[in-house]
């Protein structure tokens, strides 16, 4: 990838390469019964039984996913270190809809706990006000965690003496409206 842009040529580039999934700190790498939210939404993984969703981004991902996974079947619970499941989704006007469809599906929602630690298929959780540890169990845990940019590209050119500009979640991940932004300004800069 590297090599065929520079053999373009070009005399600038834009690279806006995504991100990646990241993996916690607290997750080991070998724990296949976690997942990232990407890994369900296009199909690699089907899980079943209890799952818990961690939404640490607060927005559609863990709602939308804890959704279709208990309209699979799935015993879910959505925890969040944050003091609303899918705190943002206020801001499109989705938080109530939210809050009907995930009652009427036996959705639970657990708010203040941060994850801690995995043994077997045990999460443990601190709950941040108080300091309290709490353990939740399940046959599956989905993480709709914030991702890592996937910059490669960019630190090669970067590196190779090539003028380049990065944008979108190539800088950081962000929503989709940062990468039109920082289009806008890069493009007018050009």
């Amino acid at each position: 990838e590297l090599e065929s842009v520079l053999a373009a040529g070009a005399d600038r580039v834009v690279v806006a390469t995504g991100s990646r999934p990241a993996r916690p700190w607290w997750a080991p790498g070998d724990a296949e019964w976690i997942v990232d939210v990407r890994d369900v939404l296009e199909g690699r993984v089907q899980p079943s039984g209890s799952v818990l969703v961690l939404d640490e981004i607060g927005f559609h991902h863990a709602t939308s996913v804890a959704e279709l996974l208990a309209d699979r079947g799935c015993g879910v619970e959505v925890i969040t270190p944050g003091m609303v499941v899918g705190q943002d989704l206020g801001v499109t006007l989705d938080m109530e809809g939210w809050w009907i469809r995930a009652g009427a599906k036996g959705i639970v929602q657990t708010t203040e706990l941060v994850p801690m630690g995995v043994e077997d298929h045990t999460v443990s959780f601190q709950h941040h006000p108080t300091g309290s540890m709490t353990e939740r169990s399940a046959d599956w845990m989905v993480l709709a965690v914030p991702s890592e940019p996937a910059e490669e590209l960019y630190l090669g050119l970067l590196a190779a003496g090539v003028a380049v500009e990065r944008i979108g979640d190539c800088v950081a991940p962000r929503r989709a409206h940062a990468a039109v932004v920082d289009g806008e300004r890069v493009g007018a800069a050009l």
